[in-house]
This record gives structure tokens, C-alpha cells and sequence, in this order.
């Protein structure tokens, strides 16, 4: 594999770390700054409906009376008591008698969890609602994720095809940028090959670039070696 090559790989495998770094922190950023709106979206629903509740005094006060569940379409409610009966829903789901989350129905604190139901993806938040000190109940919040599955998975797109096209542009640029760099070595190469050939100690290499940079040393190295091995010389052919 030539230096070209390998320096063409590097610069590309180092742009691509970069771009993938950076592409993965935004996908990570974007998602948890969505999935945020969302969850505080069910924490204003929840915190609303339950200000807004009556507790009756009917038996061992578990019956919470709510207040009309008329939310919007990307919200759905459910009120289970601590029997496990369902007593209220939203009505978007009046037809869905199962628990939105039926792994925290029974949960003492607050929780958020996603859950699949019918292949829909939902954000579920379960809060115990407590009269007093006493449980009386489960309130169960969702919100339909798959506006933030559709932004992630075409965010996720766009930095991949982004990530792709740059390295593309890199590669080629950079292919191009060290052929140009290390053009003078093969200047070199072929200058030294010739010298052996015809032995001829008076050629020199050319070159214009900077005098200071590494390939510039390296061809004064070589034309002033050139230069002593000829000095050497000299007197013995004279002779």
C-alpha cells in the first residue's frame, strides 16, 4: 500500500470518528430534548387533572372523581382504582380497556416507561394518587411517540448520508492535496534511478516549493550529498 494511500485512509478514517462523534451527540441531544417536551406534555396533563379532582367520602375514600378527560388527541387518560378496575378514560381510547402500562400499574412513585400497544409506540407516565395516606388509586398518562420515532429515524438519515458525502469529499481531497504534496519524492525517485543509470553525479533535483519544509531539507540533503560525492570524485578522474 503506498504513503498516498495510507495518509488518503487516515485523514478519512479521522474525519469519520470526528463526524460520527459529533453526528451520534446531536442524535442523542435532539432525542432526549424531544423525549423531554413529552414527558413534561403528560407531567402538565397528570398535575392538571389532578388539581382539578374531587375525592369522595364514600367508603375508605379510593374513589377520585376527575374532571371531564376531554384532552387533546395526543394525550390519553386512564384511571384505575386500587381494585385494578378502570374507572375513567380519555376519549380516544374508550375502546381500550387494558392498562397503558400494565408493568407499573401497581407502582408506589411516579414512572415514566415506553410501552408498544397494537405496534404504536407510546411515552407512559403512572402516578399513584393518594388521599390523606392512603392509596386510592393509578392515573396513567400517554402521549403517541411516533412523531419524535419519525424525526430521530430521519435525523438519523441525514447524518448518515451527511457522514458518507463528506468522507467521500475528503477522500478525494485529500488523494489529491498529498498527491500534490509528495509529487516532489517522486521527482526524487526518478532523479536518483537516472543518476544510478547513467552515473552521472552532476544532476541535481529540482524543486520550487518551500525551502524549509520536510521534502524541501530532504532534496537539498540529496543534491548536496550529490555535490560531495562528486567533489570526492573529482580529483581521482582528473588523475
Amino acid at each position: 500500500m503506498s504513503l498516498r494511500l495510507r495518509l488518503t485512509l487516515l485523514y478519512t478514517s479521522l474525519l469519520g470518528g470526528i463526524l460520527l462523534i459529533f453526528g451520534s451527540l446531536i442524535y442523542l441531544l435532539v432525542g432526549a430534548f424531544l423525549l423531554d417536551q413529552f414527558d413534561r406534555t403528560l407531567a402538565q396533563t397528570v398535575n392538571g387533572i389532578l388539581a382539578n379532582s374531587r375525592v369522595s367520602t364514600v367508603g375508605e375514600l379510593n374513589v377520585l372523581t376527575l374532571p371531564s378527560l376531554e384532552l387533546t388527541a395526543n394525550v390519553y387518560v386512564q384511571y384505575w382504582d386500587r381494585q385494578g378496575r378502570l374507572q375513567m378514560v380519555s376519549p380516544g381510547i374508550r375502546d381500550f380497556n387494558q392498562p397503558l402500562d400494565s408493568a407499573n400499574l401497581m407502582s408506589a412513585k411516579p414512572i415514566y416507561r415506553d410501552v408498544y400497544i397494537q405496534r404504536t409506540h407510546l411515552r407512559v407516565l403512572t402516578v399513584p394518587v393518594v388521599v390523606g395516606e392512603r392509596p386510592a388509586g393509578v392515573l396513567q398518562a400517554a402521549t403517541n411517540l411516533t412523531i419524535m420515532d419519525t424525526i430521530r429515524s430521519t435525523l438519523l438519515g441525514l447524518l448518515v448520508f451527511l457522514t458518507a458525502v463528506s468522507m467521500i469529499l475528503a477522500a478525494a481531497a485529500s488523494w489529491l492535496s498529498i498527491g500534490q504534496a509528495l509529487s516532489p519524492l517522486e521527482t526524487v525517485t526518478e532523479t536518483a534511478a537516472q543518476i544510478t543509470r547513467a552515473d552521472d553525479l552532476s544532476r541535481r533535483i529540482p524543486y520550487s516549493g518551500p525551502a524549509k519544509d520536510e521534502i524541501g531539507t530532504l532534496i537539498r540533503a540529496f543534491n548536496r550529498s550529490e555535490e560531495h560525492t562528486s567533489e570526492l570524485q573529482s580529483p581521482n578522474t582528473n588523475s
